[in-house]
């Protein structure tokens, strides 16, 4: 499958559009090394015309040089711990620089440039949710009318079965209720006697809070605090340690460098 990135320079005269087919998941070492190798290897890559979608686009990032931002996501760290060692490394390679997620994933770089997020917004494919105490994709929990709180670990993440209003909670699998699992990549908590949704994700929402608008809800965005919802939801997960991502960066270095060029 492509491993899709899209890459944005903008410079005093204006912005240029790259793409690469099968880089998305280098992304967070293209940036590690800092923004001369990071602009080195986007150059590198194949100018295009056209954009992906959220859906294909697996990774971007947009390089504001004048101001100094960084604006990113990738869907390709290993968990929390590999992203928050990928941040921490950028706060000190992009010294000076305001280093962004982009948690709208390739939108937020439409947005950025004054551009319509819904040239990016693709329709995602209704999938039923499945059990998945290790790895799972997204932790949903329910506070019921009642005040009981129920929680499902599920994989794959399921944004379009919650985007069919409030009846979904009845489509959760009772296999998937969790009092503990992994750490999932992204979190829904819906509270249905406060008529509100909170939200977070470690990738991207690719449009998600407005696909929950129900009516007469609210719908709030976390970031990456999936702190917030486990204390909600009271659900336990494993905790992570910055020096186990740290060690994941070295070591996809590593692995990188013996392995044989390939083109992008």
């Amino acid at each position: 499958m492509p491993e899709r990135a899209v890459y944005v320079l903008l410079d005093d005269y204006g912005w240029q559009r790259y793409a690469a087919g099968s880089r998305a998941a280098e992304l967070d070492l293209d940036l590690a090394a800092g923004p001369a190798s990071a602009l080195r290897r986007i150059r590198e890559q194949q100018k295009t015309e056209q954009w992906s979608d959220d859906v294909w686009c697996e990774s971007a990032v947009l390089v504001d040089q004048p101001h100094k931002v960084l604006l990113f996501f990738t869907t390709h760290t290993t968990g929390y711990a590999h992203r928050a060692a990928l941040l921490t490394t950028l706060a000190h390679t992009w010294p000076e620089w305001e280093v962004r997620w982009a948690y709208d994933g390739l939108a937020d770089l439409l947005a950025y440039l004054g551009l319509d997020r819904a040239e990016v917004r693709t329709e995602h494919s209704v999938i039923d949710p499945a059990a998945a105490e290790d790895d799972p994709d997204q932790l949903v929990s329910v506070v019921r009318e009642s005040g009981e709180i129920d929680a499902y670990a599920v994989r794959p993440a399921i944004d379009e079965v919650l985007a069919l209003g409030p009846e979904c909670v009845d489509l959760l699998p009772e296999d998937a209720k969790v009092t503990e699992c992994d750490l999932p990549r992204s979190g829904v908590h819906i509270d249905i006697p406060a008529k509100t949704i909170g939200l977070w994700t470690m990738d991207a929402f690719c449009g998600l809070p407005d696909k929950l608008a129900w009516p007469g809800w609210q719908v709030g965005t976390w970031a990456d605090r999936y702190p917030d919802h486990l204390e909600k939801c009271k659900v336990t997960c494993p905790e992570w340690h910055l020096t186990d991502g740290l060690r994941t960066l070295v070591d996809r270095a590593r692995a990188l460098g013996s392995r044989p060029a390939q083109d992008s």
